[in-house]
């Protein structure tokens, strides 16, 4: 498979990007579904093949990564403009009004659209209000989960966009986040899978591909992407709450690997400024970035594997509600990753 990384990356070694103007339409800025939750999940372990090896990362290929807030919504329009035999839409808040335009310019010219919403977010009254209204047939998202707070798009079946960010104005312009594109045949079917079950509110599949899914999944993979650190941790989380993963990390520090850890700023999330005093106390290190706001979810290991997607290092977010992301280890995806990562902390701070 030909890798390919969007222009907008190739400034990718660069320190993070200045802050974009006040937001002027509804976001997702500050908005956390699952804050104050914890866990008391053991912090586990690399799972082993027979022989006593670690068996291989499980990892997504992935054929494109965007970072915002630069690289805009063109991405997400031109991928839902390209549709044109279905276009599967889900999302916990959808506000952004030119994606919102794209998904109803696909129905009208007869692209099957399904648009799965989380039912408690009062922002997305004005975008399902419009879809219906253009003939687009938009379902509320099953109660079995806390929160239904999957970020993804799918075009006809084959090329899947999965995101970190809500489609918003605050999304694309004011917040830390990622996207990527995922076209392998067998993800595309787990999500398929997947969106089809939540839209008829039937059973959670299993989910037989490599993809990072609560609550089937998540806790385990992200488990087993930490506990594979040799020498280097950087997490930039909106939110990170859960004890099990506090200690996974805690025993990759007590073996000698540097953690850092980054947070949304508390005047946006408000608990994490306990949460932050916490890991603190048990020798973390942790800052706050401030601008852009933080409300991406990206783990790098080692500077040769990463996870983002849509979950965060909370208990309701790995088990309860749901969620997608990717593990990736190629280079030209971790690389753009990596460099982010370390331009925030280093424009993080401590208050």
């Amino acid at each position: 498979m030909r890798w390919m990384v969007t222009p907008v990356l190739l400034a990718w070694a660069l320190a993070a990007c200045t802050g974009s103007p006040p937001s002027t339409g509804p976001g997702d800025a500050g908005v956390v579904d699952d804050a104050g939750a914890t866990g008391s999940s053991s912090s586990g372990g690399s799972s082993s093949s027979s022989s006593g090896a670690p068996a291989p990362l499980v990892v997504t290929p992935v054929t494109s990564l965007w970072i915002e807030p630069s690289a805009g919504n063109g991405f997400l329009t031109s991928a839902i403009n390209s549709a044109s035999s279905t276009l599967d839409v889900a999302a916990y808040i959808l506000t952004d009004n030119d994606v919102e335009q794209v998904i109803g310019n696909a129905r009208a010219r007869g692209v099957a659209v399904r648009v799965l919403l989380d039912p408690d977010q009062a922002a997305n009254a004005s975008a399902r209000n419009y879809l219906q209204g253009r003939g687009v047939t938009v379902k509320n998202a099953p109660a079995r989960f806390v929160n239904f707070h999957q970020k993804t798009v799918v075009v006809d079946n084959a090329r899947a966009y999965i995101m970190t960010l809500n489609p918003s104005f605050a999304g694309f312009n004011d917040n830390r986040e990622y996207a990527v594109r995922v076209e392998q045949a067998q993800e595309v079917a787990d999500m398929k899978a997947l969106f089809d079950s939540d839209w008829d509110n039937t059973a959670n599949p299993n989910v037989t591909g490599t993809l990072v899914v609560s609550p089937n999944n998540s806790r385990a993979r992200l488990l087993d992407l930490v506990n594979r650190a040799q020498t280097e941790i950087l997490v930039s989380m909106e939110v990170f709450a859960d004890e099990g993963m506090r200690l996974a990390l805690k025993n990759r520090m007590d073996l000698g690997v540097d953690v850092k850890v980054l947070l949304a700023h508390p005047t946006d999330v408000t608990q994490n400024q306990a949460d932050a005093e916490e890991m603190r106390n048990r020798g973390f290190q942790v800052r706050f970035l401030r601008n852009p706001t933080l409300h991406a979810k990206l783990v790098v290991v080692d500077a040769v594997a990463a996870y983002t997607g849509s979950v965060n290092f909370t208990r309701t977010s790995m088990d309860q509600n749901r969620e997608i992301g990717v593990i990736v280890d190629d280079t030209t995806v971790v690389g753009p990753l990596h460099a982010q990562a370390l331009a925030d902390w280093n424009a993080g701070v401590s208050q």
